[in-house]
């Protein structure tokens, strides 16, 4: 089963990076030698190019036919993470503070991982065509429907993050390397042939940028001792109901899936896109989103977090338990 615990040494920088953060913050906070306000956003557009260029939208079509399994996982993704973490976080919402019931619900309206949901979704005998077409579409979808969300809920909390001009930031930051990356794509052959070669290479590249934004992400924190508006009970609700939430929706998935008539392969498919929440595109999203409105980086992230490592290991648990079962159904 350890074998298919993917990317730990990702989880193993995500606290590298915060600890780094922790002991030498001004490297990464604003005005530090790392500019970080530019080389954040440049890495935010390398990461969306690179995932332009590797997208096979090319080989998508043989998914569309199962158009009901693509609207049953969009809206889990979309509508049914978000009311899931708002019933659950609804009683806390006083304990845990503004800034932190933010970070959780931006969380839950996160779209699903790309390799990881595919990866995970092939070993457990799921549907690739159907894999690749949903992550995408969710991926791509994201890029307008969690701003819209994350404004909406900030002006209800009485923030003040302007739609239009957020979603002006977005387009150019977020979905014009996407676009550009599939142009280059789709109009130079031999870069498609590249990227296909190195779609490994570029997953450690994105990963890699990720880290250095939640380092740089963290430092301005540090460096403004958030816990002193954030009490360490509050820290400690938000993991909490974080945890609850992962549990929750992988078994709300279970059950939904064990009673719809549909195969095996989809079903998988849909477990393993339906519950990831992705954090590489979490990480530039809430930088876009919550810079603009002033909020604590490292606070908004924490959710996220705790989430992005929980659901590696326990999918990857999953995944080794149902190679184990067809293993000895095989044998048997």
């Amino acid at each position: 089963m350890l074998k298919n615990l993917k990317g730990f040494w990702f989880v193993y920088g995500l606290f590298g990076a915060i600890g780094l953060a922790w002991l030498l913050p001004g490297w990464g906070a604003p005005g530090g030698w790392l500019q970080a306000s530019f080389t954040t956003k440049l890495g935010v557009f390398v990461i969306f190019f690179l995932q332009g260029l590797s997208l096979p939208t090319e080989d998508l079509a043989r998914g569309l036919k199962l158009w009901r399994l693509h609207c049953f996982i969009q809206t889990f993704i979309f509508l049914g993470g978000p009311l899931v973490a708002a019933l659950l976080s609804w009683p806390l919402r006083e304990s845990m503070g503004e800034v932190l019931w933010l970070g959780l619900m931006f969380l839950a309206v996160l779209p699903c991982t790309i390799s990881t949901s595919v990866v995970f979704s092939t070993q457990a005998g799921g549907n690739v065509a159907a894999a690749l077409f949903n992550t995408s579409l969710a991926n791509v979808a994201g890029i307008f429907i969690v701003p819209t969300v994350m404004v909406w809920l900030a002006s209800a909390e009485g923030g003040d993050i302007p739609l239009l001009p957020l979603l002006g930031k977005v387009l150019m930051l977020l979905f014009l390397p996407l676009v550009l990356g599939q142009l280059a794509r789709f109009l130079i052959a031999p870069l498609r042939i590249w990227a296909f070669a190195n779609r490994k290479r570029f997953s450690t590249v994105n990963s890699s940028i990720v880290l250095f934004i939640v380092y740089c992400s963290f430092c301005g924190s540090f460096q403004s001792r958030f816990w002193v508006d954030v009490p360490v009970p509050a820290m400690l609700w938000a993991v909490v109901v974080t945890l609850v939430l992962l549990l929750v929706l992988r078994g709300l998935l279970y059950a939904m899936l064990r009673t719809a008539k549909v195969s095996y392969a989809e079903a998988a498919t849909a477990f393993f896109c339906g519950g990831q929440k992705t954090l590489a595109a979490g990480v530039p999203l809430a930088q876009g989103i919550f810079a603009a409105g002033g909020y604590d980086l490292g606070v908004i992230l924490l959710p996220l977090m705790c989430y992005a490592p929980l659901q590696f290991t326990l999918d990857g648990v999953i995944v080794g338990l149902l190679q184990q079962k067809h293993a000895a159904s095989t044998t048997g």
